[in-house]
């Protein structure tokens, strides 16, 4: 059953979990009945809810009655609206818990013709501790879990829990900076023909749980299949240049992509964590682009093309994968000091860049329903356009 996406759940894999006495433990909680109609039951949902997300993520299957934490029988509930119901309970953990927390799925299985159960599905949260904020007090607004279920946290415990949420933003920005060094002077697994680059990372908050390995196998040179994606579609390359032919091979990192037509001048690493690295020396190269009064320049509307084109798919991937946000984004372009900023050939920035690099703002991506077109535009271009003076 887990091995399965919350949707492809059918009624025989909940069967499996009765037969196959799957006691409840850090991931699944049974529950025989949904009752959220009082204070106090919301309060209960909301800590269950809660714990899992401050804690691993798991399941909580709703109409399957347990007997000293072993599923003992499915009995569905009756529910006449189940839109209704699940609108209700998206509401609930949206006002009742904050931060909100990202990616919880609910689904409903149907028992038979009038019962179902309902399963909700909490990602481990990478924004945690997260606090009930439905009338509760003191250290009882934050709960976690083990493998007897939720307990609430004393205060020692939600103070290591900011500490580590911390701690893991310093670990991305180390491993950010790392990489863009080696980059910068070229110092990689594929040195590339170009001095001035463009790099682009992609850091889900999730790769450093030590046990979190993806499968590489699902990307594919060419492929029609849904559940694969195109290594032709994850290489921050110009759209529609037939002139690149990527290839691919694996290495101690992941699946290194690369083009490989006359120079190498582009490349993806897709780390086994499910981080991602993508470079191009190529929209930079003076012989490429054209030049304003002698400079060199960036072409932005090449920029944006490319970016609202590769990060979506990225993002597709990480789909597959059924990676969790939340996804940290970095832009940054190494080696264009005195560069212009172009728009088009009429269309120009009056002064040149000021500095050797620039480190573009990161984008902290919180859901997959975002739109990247607006946060590319807000947080990135308007700044490479200032800075050259518009």
């Amino acid at each position: 059953m887990f091995n399965k996406s919350i949707e492809e759940i059918k009624k025989e894999d909940l069967i499996t979990l009765i037969e196959n006495k799957v006691a409840e433990n850090l991931y699944i909680e049974y529950k025989s009945e949904l009752n959220i109609g009082t204070d106090s039951e919301k309060k209960e949902f909301l800590a269950d809810i809660s714990s899992f997300a401050n804690s691993q993520g798991g399941y909580i299957i709703y109409g399957i009655s347990e007997e000293q934490g072993y599923p003992k029988e499915l009995i569905g509930i009756k529910i006449d609206n189940i839109d209704e119901v699940k609108l209700k309970l998206e509401n609930i953990i949206r006002d009742g818990i904050k931060p909100r927390i990202q990616g919880i799925k609910i689904q409903e299985v149907i028992i038979d013709d009038e019962k179902m159960c309902i399963i909700i599905y909490i990602p481990k949260s990478y924004s945690s501790p997260h606090m009930i904020s439905y009338q509760l007090k003191g250290s009882e607004r934050f709960f976690s879990r083990n493998s007897s279920g939720k307990y609430p946290l004393d205060i020692q415990e939600i103070r290591n829990a900011f500490i580590s949420n911390e701690g893991l933003k310093e670990k991305i920005n180390d491993f950010y900076m790392y990489r863009v060094i080696k980059i910068k002077n070229n110092d990689i697994v594929l040195p590339l023909y170009g001095i001035s680059k463009i790099v682009l990372h992609l850091i889900p908050f999730s790769s450093f749980n030590y046990f979190n390995k993806y499968n590489l196998e699902l990307i594919e040179l060419y492929t029609n299949d849904k559940n694969k994606i195109s290594i032709l579609n994850l290489i921050l390359g110009t759209i529609r240049d037939y002139s690149l032919f990527p290839n691919y091979r694996f290495n101690i990192d992941g699946l290194l992509i690369y083009n490989c037509y006359q120079k190498r001048d582009l490349y993806t690493q897709i780390y086994r964590n499910g981080i991602i690295e993508a470079v191009n020396a190529f929209l930079l190269e003076k012989n490429i682009n054209f030049t304003i009064e002698g400079k060199n320049t960036v072409p932005l509307k090449a920029l944006k093309e490319i970016l609202i084109y590769t990060i979506p798919n990225f993002l597709e991937l990480y789909k597959i994968w059924n990676l969790p946000p939340p996804i940290f984004l970095k832009l940054t372009l190494l080696n264009i000091n005195n560069y212009k900023v172009v728009i088009d050939k009429n269309k120009f920035s009056q002064y040149e860049i000021d500095r050797e690099d620039l480190y573009l703002p990161e984008i902290i991506l919180e859901s997959y329903e975002e739109n990247i077109e607006n946060l590319i535009d807000d947080y990135w271009l308007e700044l490479i356009w200032e800075s050259a003076g518009k």
